[in-house]
């Protein structure tokens, strides 16, 4: 699964199984970046965890194990996917999100046969092992999806969220859309899901806007320091993983 993820290309001249295969696969292990797949390991972590308590007949008969299951993954996806862009340095960053999993399955399919959302809306201020911004975000969309309008959050967060590049980490549209009094306004939120559609595609900035530099210059006659000093101004650094519009 790893070797699948990372996608190395084996090298054609080597031609004896050993020393020289062997050599070359050793090598490529050793040098990995190995933070690309800690994302993909705490999802299909996760996978295993929901079916510890759901049994795999039960969730095929029933719809609402099938939502839940769905619902589960999501939030898993969004909170790997964007802790890996600023959190997994290490070996030990990786298993605080497996250990944090493996918690979460037992109190919410263990204990109270509960869902990930009402999870995460009540009062757990003791959340940790994933990047804590994403972890607000995500119990910030929780509580909407569970409002009275909840169903009108869900289309348009759940649609966002699957551009492909921000993949569930767009707690900036949630926050320009708050008001004076800190409460989420859907039609604001809305809106700016409309026009950041019109600015970022797969791949990041639209190349319309990189053309003689539109984007940046608009973004250099704001009077944020901020912008000026760091790197994504700079450089067109779109996806990578220190350094993007997204960080």
């Amino acid at each position: 699964m790893d070797c699948r993820t990372l996608r190395k290309r084996p090298d054609s001249d080597n031609w004896s199984e050993f020393p020289n295969i062997d050599e070359e696969v050793r090598r490529l292990i050793d040098e990995a970046e190995w933070y690309k797949v800690y994302d993909t390991r705490v999802q299909f972590f996760a996978i295993l965890k929901f079916f510890e308590f759901n049994s795999a007949s039960d969730v095929a008969q029933n719809q609402q194990l099938i939502n839940e299951l769905n619902s589960w993954m999501r939030v898993i996806r969004n909170l790997s996917t964007n802790t890996n862009t600023y959190y997994y340095n290490t070996y030990e960053d990786f298993l605080k999100s497996i250990n944090e999993v493996q918690k979460w399955s037992k109190i919410v399919y263990g204990k109270n046969s509960s869902t990930i959302l009402s999870f995460l809306s009540g009062d757990n201020n003791k959340l940790s092992g994933f990047d804590n911004g994403q972890l607000k975000e995500e119990q910030i969309k929780a509580q909407l999806l569970q409002n009275s309008n909840g169903h009108d959050w869900q289309n348009e967060i759940f649609k966002i969220e699957e551009h492909k590049y921000f993949l569930g980490q767009i707690r900036f549209l949630l926050n320009w859309s708050k008001d004076e009094n800190d409460n989420y306004q859907f039609n604001v939120f809305k809106n700016y899901v409309e026009k950041i559609n019109k600015v970022f595609d797969n791949g990041g900035l639209v190349s319309q806007l990189k053309e003689n530099h539109v984007f940046k210059n608009a973004l250099i006659c704001t009077d944020s320091w901020y912008l000026l000093n760091n790197c994504f101004i700079k450089f067109d650094n779109n996806k990578d993983r220190d350094w993007s519009w997204k960080r």
